[in-house]
């Protein structure tokens, strides 16, 4: 900001001055950073002759002491800069929102008075005092001969009920006509769109150049000096713990920043502010060796988040970003069938495969976290998922830690950590560790799903033969069960081309999907038959014990119960003690309350089967307690298959 400090240097030393300068620059670019903190200083040390008449403004000579103290406080610190009336003294007025003439005399009045108004009752009272009769005035005319007016928004006026060019106008009458100090803070390249866009006839156009010529001399533009306001975005951090960490980072933040932050200093300033409480979070709860690396992934993953929501893209959207193949499997399935084919058309807006190659290794760094995008639109952080991340991240870099089998499979997820010699040798011991059972279902799955990546981008070593397929069948089969299918990849690799080889991969990994999701459905039947079964023991059970019933309540993952045996069921309910069948009855009711699986149509039949058997009973037996108690059940169950049916 060197050349910008010499310009308004000889702007203020100037004498009888009849035009303004105005500083242009994108939003966020460090404008009215730049007028808060450095301008005030400047002005302060640049003298300023006192005026040779006896007007009003000689009786104002510094204003009042509230245009003092704003004045401090644009520049963030009361003890900082000491004006007096000799110097210069800016004064910052917002056009935002001005719609009108006397909208903007109000502003005026108010960023120099420190008062709303347009020159009432307060203001007269003030002139009255100071020179001992009334005095007639309007609004905007009393202005401190040493002023210096910063007008900053004028691309955010409402150009629907007023013109750049009345603004302008307004401007001029102070600039040229006072001889008064102006600067004038906009970003014209928002101001061009806005009036496009808005089907507003006056743009930049001609007449608008020809009225910005008359009032304005010199523009300068704007350009962010990211490393200098970094470190005074820092300050406020000083001698806290956050601080330390986030200037160890600053070059991994500003490389990062400097690839998708558009130079914008307000969304640097967002992330370092938001970040600060995800870092006191993992900070709190972790301990271990792996707490940096899990602090920087999450570092990553949200200033990538934050750089592309302020850039308009939609909450919707950046939930694709990382996306496991697991979730857009919805998308590429009808049914059985993918829906794949050789020429596949791009349908998204938002480009997935654009955004990876544009953050390219910090795009592998990244995690899928959908509560870290609710924190950044809403501001409302879920700190039990903070948590619940830290923990799972800390689990698995430890298990990576201490198996070799991970390290391997880790290593070919970023090839540019890998010498060409070392990567043959890395592929074989996979494929070794594959044969011998050492991941699980997501390892395999991730692994398979990069050796497509890799064969896709031509590189040697990858490619895998159809055979093969077999050989991640077999594991499969023995990993299967030991967690849901869940792959952390963006299958990315699927869009990269629609070339006839890209179409036969895709059909594999889908076949191989389709192979695991079977797996899974098996694994998940038998394990909820080995649940229910367990379940009807503990509900068979002699004497009046409902512990292990209870704990069935209790289970962390819900089970289905469209295998029951539910004449089974029945008669334990029938046969137990009324307190034990109670809890039985509410386990039933809670199962079903919480099942979101798909019956079959056997499956709801054999359930209406227990609800007539249930109808039966009450009948039979009205008045007994055992009745009351499955009333609520009957009601359920009902309820349950009117949705089902």
């Amino acid at each position: 900001m060197e050349d910008l400090n010499n310009i308004i240097q000889d702007y203020l030393k100037a004498v009888d001055t009849d035009y303004a300068i105005m500083i242009n620059g994108d939003w966020g670019c460090g404008k009215s950073y730049y007028i808060k903190h450095s301008l005030p200083t400047i002005a302060a040390n640049a003298e300023c002759p006192l005026p040779n008449d006896d007007g009003q403004n000689k009786l104002l000579k510094w204003g009042n002491k509230q245009s003092r103290d704003l004045a401090l406080k644009m520049q963030g610190k009361e003890d900082g800069v000491q004006y007096d009336e000799k110097h210069y003294c800016p004064f910052y007025i917002s056009l935002y929102g001005v719609s009108s003439v006397s909208d903007f005399y109000s502003r005026v009045s108010e960023g120099v008075f420190g008062m709303i108004g347009t020159g009432g009752n307060a203001l007269q009272s003030v002139m009255e005092s100071m020179v001992g009769t009334r005095v007639p005035i309007s609004a905007g005319m009393l202005i401190p001969y040493n002023a210096v007016l910063v007008f900053d928004d004028l691309e955010r006026i409402c150009l629907d009920k007023i013109s750049p060019i009345e603004v302008l106008g307004l401007i001029n009458t102070f600039s040229e006509h006072r001889n008064i100090k102006v600067i004038i803070v906009c970003n014209e390249e928002a101001f061009r769109k806005k009036t496009i866009e808005g089907n507003i006839q006056l743009a930049l156009d001609d007449e608008y150049r020809q009225y910005k010529e008359k009032t304005v001399r010199f523009t300068y533009t704007c350009k962010a000096d990211i490393w200098d306001v970094y470190h005074v975005l820092l300050s406020k951090y000083k001698g806290k713990e956050y601080g330390a960490y986030i200037e160890e980072c600053t070059e991994r933040i500003l490389a990062l920043f400097g690839i998708g932050g558009k130079n914008n200093i307000r969304t640097l300033k967002f992330f370092i502010e938001i970040y600060e409480k995800l870092y006191s979070e993992v900070t709190d709860l972790l301990t271990s060796d792996a707490r940096p690396k899990i602090l920087d992934r999450l570092l990553t993953t949200t200033l990538i988040y934050v750089m592309e929501y302020k850039q308009g893209v939609s909450p919707k959207d950046l939930l694709r970003l990382r996306e496991p193949i697991a979730d857009t499997l919805e998308e590429m399935y009808d049914g059985e069938t993918p829906i794949i084919s050789e020429a596949e058309p791009e349908r998204e807006t938002y480009r997935i495969d654009k955004v990876q190659e544009r953050y390219e290794r910090y795009y592998e760094d990244m995690v899928r976290l959908p509560w870290l995008i609710d924190y950044i639109a809403s501001g409302a952080l879920d700190t039990y998922s903070v948590r619940d991340f830290a923990t799972k991240q800390e689990t698995e870099l430890l298990r990576i830690e201490s198996s070799p089998a991970m390290q391997a499979a880790e290593k070919i997820k970023n090839l540019r950590t890998i010498d060409d010699e070392e990567l043959e040798p890395i592929v074989q011991e996979i494929w070794n560790y594959i044969e011998q059972n050492e991941y699980t279902v997501t390892d395999l799955m991730d692994i398979y799903s990069n050796f497509l990546i890799h064969t896709l981008n031509g590189i040697d070593g990858f490619t895998i033969p159809e055979e093969k397929d077999d050989v991640f069948r077999k594991a499969l089969d023995i990993a299967g069960g030991l967690g849901d299918y869940y792959a952390d990849d963006d299958g990315s690799w699927m869009k990269k081309s629609s070339s006839s080889e890209t179409y036969q991969m895709k059909k594999r990994y889908y076949e191989l999907v389709k192979y695991v999701k079977k797996l899974q459905v098996e694994s998940n039947k038998a394990q909820y038959a080995q649940m229910i079964e367990g379940f009807l023991r503990e509900a068979e059970g002699k004497g009046g014990s409902v512990e292990g019933v209870a704990m069935y309540q209790e289970t962390e993952n819900a089970f289905s119960l469209r295998g029951m045996d539910w004449d089974r069921l029945f008669n334990a309910i029938v046969a137990a003690p009324n307190p034990k069948a109670c809890v039985i009855v509410d386990t039933v009711e809670q199962l079903i309350k919480a099942d979101g699986a798909k019956w079959s149509n056997d499956e709801q039949m054999a359930l209406y089967g227990f609800w007539k058997k249930i109808r039966e009973y009450r009948t039979k037996n009205a008045g007994k307690v055992r009745v009351y108690i499955m009333r609520g059940l009957e009601r359920t169950v009902n309820e349950f298959l009117k949705g089902e049916l």
